[in-house]
């Protein structure tokens, strides 16, 4: 993880009119708008006098100016109730702006063969293996859902400003550098497939264009065309990324549980700017995924550790996991996220959870929330055709959100020449 601090002390303008609504909508527990900019979180803060709205978007100006792009169009008051010197204080937490600096067709000039060189190498990889286009899905996403980059803002009523930047990975193939403590030998990664692909498509463009196109990007690509060559949706992917030079275990972290309560997931989503349609949109990719009995078995024979089974799981459903599954059988069998039709990219899954007969908890779950249900609902409804094309049109909008998260453009980061280790 790399760390830059920027300290300011600097004397505010004092407007207490502005500050004393910020706080009364922040005691009401309403979310107050700002412009485009919500203050999401409650607080409880009783300073008469201090910053203002204005001052705090003359702040954020100077970031833009000096990163070269904006923070997203959202960000969190927090009531950290510190008090220091008689002086609260207020911390700001801006995520950076997504996906700036990439284009449709980057490489258009530079290696105009890039994107088909990898659709070949792609669909060779998939014509001899076809579940490797669920891998590669799966290993883009892990690639983009580790920590992302947060300023933060502390602000002392009285005047005084210090902010700090922690800049951390997205998708910049961060994942694909091997090393004993690298993202890709987590626990989490440790069943992540499709590198070879990816080497592969690298050395073919490195002989044709060196040290133009970046592995982010093949990944990025890659991901896109394993979906659409199992019958999925098609996108036009921006391209641009610059490959990371930092890779590290603990990162994989924020990646989502097979165990995770909504709550939980919600809240790593929205930590990349996704909000709920995009997380069950997302969870749909399980059309084509598989998992170990090791992730799901104990929803069988011991959720309550009591030796019953996971009450929301459907009963004739059980009885074929369990047979897929036994109690004392081998841990790492694959089983498919959608046993009814395991090979095709379509509403299936939906269907399942909605009938009991999701897989994984965390996806059995999607049903329990209200807000995520409606989302199921929607792509499993019986209106045929119409429910298989919303899911199309979805899919490709949340994955092109999630390939923007945290990207290095420009002169940030590097353009490997071999994908699993740095320059």
């Amino acid at each position: 993880m790399r760390h830059a601090t920027i300290t300011r002390n600097t004397r505010l303008k004092i407007v207490p009119d502005d500050l004393r609504a910020l706080l009364d909508g922040c005691r009401i527990q309403q979310q107050v708008k700002m412009g485009k900019r919500i203050v999401e979180q409650p607080c409880e803060l009783e300073a008469p006098q201090c910053c203002t709205v204005d001052n705090l978007k003359q702040l954020m100006k100077k970031m833009e100016d000096k990163r070269g792009h904006g923070p997203s169009s959202e960000f969190s008051l927090h009531d950290v109730n510190v008090k220091r010197e008689s002086k609260y204080l207020v911390m700001f937490s801006l995520v950076e702006g997504q996906g700036s600096g990439l284009q449709n067709g980057f490489y258009s000039s530079s290696c105009p063969k890039a994107e088909a060189v990898v659709r070949s190498i792609v669909e060779s990889h998939f014509n001899n293996d076809p579940p490797v286009a669920a891998g590669l899905l799966r290993l883009h996403f892990h690639d983009c859902f580790v920590q992302v980059t947060l300023f933060f803002f502390l602000i002392y009523c009285g005047g005084s400003v210090t902010d700090h930047m922690t800049s951390v990975q997205g998708c910049d193939s961060s994942v694909l550098i091997s090393g004993s403590s690298s993202e890709r030998s987590a626990l989490p990664n440790l069943g992540l497939r499709g590198f070879k692909v990816i080497d592969d498509a690298k050395t073919q463009l490195e002989s044709l264009c060196l040290g133009v196109v970046s592995c982010a990007d093949i990944l990025a690509l890659a991901a896109r065309d394993a979906v659409d060559l199992i019958d999925g949706p098609s996108w036009t992917v921006p391209t641009g990324r610059r490959d990371g030079r930092v890779s590290s275990s603990s990162q994989a972290s924020s990646l989502p549980s097979p165990l995770g309560s909504i709550a939980a997931q919600r809240q790593k989503f929205a930590a990349k700017g996704l909000d709920d349609k995009d997380l069950v949109t997302l969870v749909g990719a399980h059309t084509i995924g598989q998992t170990d009995c090791l992730f799901f078995r104990y929803r069988l024979y011991n959720f309550t550790v009591t030796g019953s089974a996971d009450p929301t799981i459907n009963q004739s459903f059980l009885v074929q996991l369990k047979t897929l599954c036994p109690r004392n059988g081998d841990g790492s069998k694959r089983v498919a996220l959608d046993i009814n039709s395991p090979t095709k990219f379509d509403v299936s899954f939906f269907k399942n959870v909605r009938d009991g007969k999701g897989v994984l908890e965390s996806d059995q779950r999607l049903w329990g929330d209200a807000a995520t249900r409606r989302v199921v609902e929607k792509y499993a409804g019986n209106i045929r055709g119409l429910l298989g094309l919303r899911f199309d049109y979805e899919f490709r909008k949340a994955m092109i959100k999630m390939s923007r998260i945290e990207v290095k453009t420009g002169s940030e980061g590097e353009i490997r020449k071999i994908c699993s280790k740095t320059n």
